[in-house]
């Protein structure tokens, strides 16, 4: 937490937390953190459409 939201109100420490998130990329390749999956869903119902190449064993399931 940085030092201008520790005494800020819950509304302020939250806006000041989306707005620090904001700034940071997330769509930089090779990204996901070594211990999160991706999964991309869509439809309804929904619908598993894409998966990180890590999904699989992340999850413990056997790919294929």
């Amino acid at each position: 937490m940085t030092e201008h939201t520790r005494d800020a109100s819950p509304d302020a420490a939250l806006e000041a937390a989306l707005a620090e998130c904001a700034r940071e990329p997330i769509r930089v390749p090779g990204a996901i953190q070594p211990h999160g999956v991706l999964l991309s869903v869509a439809g309804d119902p929904l619908c598993i459409e894409q998966v990180s190449a890590n999904c699989a064993k992340s999850l413990g399931l056997e790919s294929g």
